[in-house]
C-alpha cells in the first residue's frame, strides 16, 4: 500500500498590533444631529488554539510502520528551501495594518440598523484607532474591517436601513486568486467585532485574520526501481470569499456552486522544498465515516473541499520494461488526517507528505488516464517502427486496414479486384491495393475470405502466422508472449474506435476506452475563431477522467497539421465550463501537465488520387467503414474518427491512411 508521511501542525502567531487612525475621511452617520463620542480602540491579533492532542510528536525518521497510507506526526519542522507562490507575502506583512473600516450598528440583535460608517487610511504609529461613534446608552455592535484597501467598499450601504443580519450574512469581496487575497503581497484581510457601549476609555479589540495559512512540502521514499518526478503542485477548490463575521453556525460557506471556488496557479516544487499559500477559510464540514487516512479521497470528501494535488510521472518496473504513468496525489486539508475538511481563519497548517507508492487502493491516489497521452507522438513509419523527426512532419508511410504492408508516399504499385484470402501472398509480396467489384458492400467478409465482422486488424494478420514471412507478421506480442500481428511497436497497438472517441470532438454519449477503463461518457463543445474547445469524460458524480480539449488546424514548417491539446482536470473540472476554455489565458498558464499531439493533414479516398489532402487528416484504426468512390467498385476504406473541412470537424473515410498507435 502507498503510504504518505503527513505531518500537520497548527500554531498561533500572537501579535499585539494596534494603530492610531488620523483619518481625513469624515464619519457618515444616519442622523447628523446625534451626539458623538470620540472612542478609542487598540487592536491585537487573536492567538490561535492548538487542535491536535494525539500525544507526543515524533520525528519523521521515527515514524512507526503502519498499514495506513499516511502517518500523521506533529512537528514544528520549518523548511529552509521555499518556493514562492504568486501572491505570497512576508511574515512582516502578515502583521501589517494598512487601513480600516469602522461600522456601527445601533444594537446587538439581528435587526439593529447601520448608523455610522468611517474609513481610516492614515494610520499613526501607536496603533490606536479613534472613530467618532454615535453616542448611545445601550449596547452597540461595532465591526472593524482591516485591510480592505477600498475606501468606497461600504459607501453604498444604506444608513438606518441596512441591518446587522444583512452584514453578518454578506460575504467579503470575491478574490480571483492569491494576489487579491494578499493585496499583491502587501496585507491580509482581518476583521473584529465589538459589542458594548461606546466611550472614550481605551478598549482592547481582538482582530482576526480572515485567511488560513497553508505551508506544504513533500519527499519520496519509494521501493527499489521506482521513481516519481513531480511536475506540479496546486492548491485546488479554494473559496473565493469569506464572511466578515466568521463562519455561520450549523452550515457551510460558500454554497456548493462552482463560481464560488477557484484554483491557485500551479507551482514547481522540488522535494524537500516548501510552498506557502494564503486562502479564505474553508469550512466544508466533517465526514465521520472517514475513519482512516487512506479513505480521505475525492469520493468521500464534501463537495469543493480544499485540497493539494501533486501531479507527476511515476515510473516502475513492468512486464515489458519500465512503465511510466501520470499519478495524482490528492491531500485534503482539515484539522486531522481523517474526517475533518475544515481550515479555519487565523490558523497555520503545515503539511509534510512522504510519497511511498502509487497504490490506488489508497483513495488519495489516482492514475490520471489522459487519453491523448496514450497516443504516440509519431506515425508508424514501418512495421513495429515509429517515424523520427518532428511530430508534425508529413507521413512517410500509408497503410491499408488489416495489412502489415506500407505504401510509401501513398502510391500503390498495382490494383486488383475481388475478395482475397488472409493468407494470400499478394498481401505481403506486392504493394497492391485491395478492392472489390461488388457494389454496396457492408461487411468485412466481402474483402477477406473466411472471416467475420468481429475480426480486428491483428486477427487478419494472425491468420497468416506460419505462412507469411516474419517480416510481415512483426515482433509485437500479446500479454501471453504470443505474436499479436499488430504493426505497432511492442507495448503499443492499433487503436479501436472507442479509443479514438477519447480524443475526438464529442457532444453525445459515447463508449470510450482509455487503457483498461471503458465507460459511457458525454461531452460538450464550443467553437471560436476556427478553434474548437470541449470537455470530455463527463459523467454524473464522477470526475476522475474529466478532461479539457482544444482542436485546431495549424501550419508548421509548411506542413498542415491537426493539433490536439488536452488538459486533465479531474475533480477541479467541476468548476469549468466550455466557455472558460476559449480565452488564450486559460491555456497559457497552468499547462505543465498539458498533452499535445500533431496529426499531419494527409489521406486518400482512392488508391491513385488524393482528395482534399490539404484539408482532411485521416488515420487508421480498427473501426472501419466503406465509402463509394463513385465508380463501379468500392474501396476497402479505413474509417477516420477525425476530419477537418471548411472549419468543421467530422468523420471521413479513406482507402489508405497513416497509423497512429496507442499505448497498451
Amino acid at each position: 500500500m502507498m503510504k504518505f508521511l503527513f505531518q500537520q501542525w497548527l500554531f498561533a502567531v500572537l501579535l499585539l498590533t494596534g494603530f492610531v487612525a488620523c483619518s481625513k475621511e469624515m464619519p457618515v452617520s444616519g442622523n447628523e444631529t446625534d451626539a458623538t463620542v470620540q472612542a478609542a480602540f487598540k487592536l491585537q491579533v487573536k492567538p490561535v488554539e492548538e487542535y491536535f492532542t494525539r500525544g507526543a510528536a515524533v520525528a519523521a525518521c521515527e515514524v512507526p510502520e503502519t498499514d495506513d497510507a499516511m502517518t500523521v506526526t506533529f512537528t514544528r519542522d520549518k523548511r529552509e528551501l521555499q518556493t514562492r507562490a504568486s501572491g505570497d507575502i512576508s511574515e512582516n506583512n502578515e502583521e501589517r495594518v494598512s487601513n480600516v473600516w469602522v461600522l456601527q450598528f445601533d444594537g446587538t440583535n439581528p435587526e439593529a440598523k447601520l448608523v455610522l460608517r468611517q474609513f481610516f487610511s492614515d494610520l499613526g504609529s501607536d496603533y490606536i484607532v479613534r472613530p467618532s461613534l454615535l453616542h448611545n446608552s445601550t449596547e452597540q455592535t461595532i465591526y472593524f474591517l482591516v485591510n480592505t484597501n477600498n475606501s468606497s467598499l461600504f459607501s453604498d450601504l444604506q444608513l438606518n436601513k441596512y441591518t446587522l443580519a444583512n452584514f453578518e450574512e454578506t460575504p467579503s469581496r470575491q478574490y480571483a486568486d492569491q494576489l487579491e487575497v494578499t493585496s499583491n503581497g502587501t496585507t491580509l484581510p482581518m476583521a473584529a467585532k465589538y459589542t458594548g457601549i461606546p466611550g472614550e476609555a481605551l478598549k482592547n479589540i481582538t482582530v482576526t485574520r480572515m485567511v488560513s495559512k497553508i505551508t506544504f512540502s513533500y519527499t519520496t521514499l519509494l521501493p527499489a526501481g521506482h521513481s516519481f518526478v513531480a511536475k506540479s503542485v496546486q492548491l485546488q477548490d479554494i473559496p473565493r470569499t469569506a464572511l466578515y463575521a466568521g463562519q455561520l453556525t450549523g452550515g457551510v460557506f460558500p454554497t456548493e456552486e462552482g463560481v464560488n471556488f477557484t484554483d491557485y496557479d500551479m507551482v514547481n516544487l522540488a522535494p524537500g522544498a516548501s510552498c506557502t499559500w494564503y486562502m479564505p477559510e474553508s469550512m466544508r464540514g466533517e465526514v465521520p465515516a472517514v475513519t482512516q487516512p487512506g479513505m480521505k479521497g475525492a469520493h468521500n470528501a464534501p463537495k469543493f473541499a480544499t485540497n493539494i494535488v501533486i501531479t507527476g510521472d511515476y515510473t516502475k518496473p513492468g512486464a515489458q520494461g519500465e512503465e511510466t504513468q501520470t499519478v495524482l496525489y490528492r491531500i485534503f486539508l482539515g484539522e486531522n488526517d481523517t474526517y475533518s475538511f475544515n481550515t479555519r481563519r487565523n490558523h497555520h497548517y503545515t503539511l509534510n507528505v512522504v510519497i511511498r507508492n502509487m497504490m490506488e487502493s489508497d483513495k488519495r491516489v489516482l492514475v490520471a488516464n489522459n487519453a491523448l497521452a496514450r497516443f504516440a507522438t509519431h506515425d508508424l513509419a514501418a512495421l513495429n517502427t515509429f517515424a523520427e523527426g518532428p511530430e508534425w512532419q508529413a507521413p512517410v508511410a500509408y497503410w491499408q486496414w488489416g495489412r502489415n504492408k506500407t505504401f510509401p508516399n501513398a502510391v500503390p504499385t498495382a490494383v486488383v479486384a475481388g475478395a482475397i484470402s488472409c493468407t494470400d501472398p499478394l498481401l505481403w509480396e506486392t504493394g497492391t491495393m485491395v478492392k472489390t467489384t461488388t457494389n454496396n458492400v457492408t461487411v468485412i467478409s466481402s474483402f477477406f475470405n473466411n472471416i467475420n465482422t468481429s475480426y480486428t486488424w491483428t486477427d487478419v494478420v494472425k491468420s497468416a502466422i506460419g505462412i507469411a514471412p516474419e517480416s510481415y507478421i512483426g515482433n509485437n506480442t500479446d500479454y501471453l508472449g504470443n505474436l499479436s500481428g499488430d504493426p505497432c511497436p511492442q507495448g503499443w497497438h492499433v487503436p479501436d474506435d472507442a479509443e479514438y472517441q477519447a480524443i475526438t470532438i464529442q457532444t453525445n454519449d459515447a463508449t470510450i476506452n482509455v487503457g483498461s477503463k471503458t465507460g459511457v461518457y458525454s461531452g460538450q463543445k464550443t467553437t471560436n475563431a476556427g478553434v474548437t474547445y470541449g470537455l470530455k469524460f463527463i459523467q454524473d458524480n464522477n470526475w476522475d477522467m474529466l478532461t479539457a480539449y482544444r482542436w485546431e488546424k495549424v501550419t508548421i514548417d509548411g506542413v498542415d497539421c491537426f493539433k490536439i491539446t488536452s488538459r486533465y482536470l479531474g475533480l477541479a473540472g467541476r468548476k469549468i465550463t466550455v466557455a472558460d476554455l476559449v480565452p488564450h489565458t486559460y491555456w497559457s498558464k497552468n499547462n505543465a501537465q498539458d498533452v499535445v499531439r500533431y496529426f499531419p493533414v494527409s489521406g486518400m479516398y482512392t488508391p491513385v488520387q488524393k482528395v482534399d489532402a490539404t484539408n482532411v487528416y485521416r488515420f487508421a484504426s480498427d473501426y472501419f467503414k466503406y465509402l463509394s468512390t463513385g465508380t463501379n467498385y468500392l474501396v476497402f476504406n479505413v474509417f477516420t474518427a477525425v476530419g477537418y473541412i471548411n472549419n468543421n470537424y467530422h468523420s471521413k473515410a479513406s482507402s489508405m491512411a497513416p497509423v497512429r498507435c496507442v499505448r497498451n
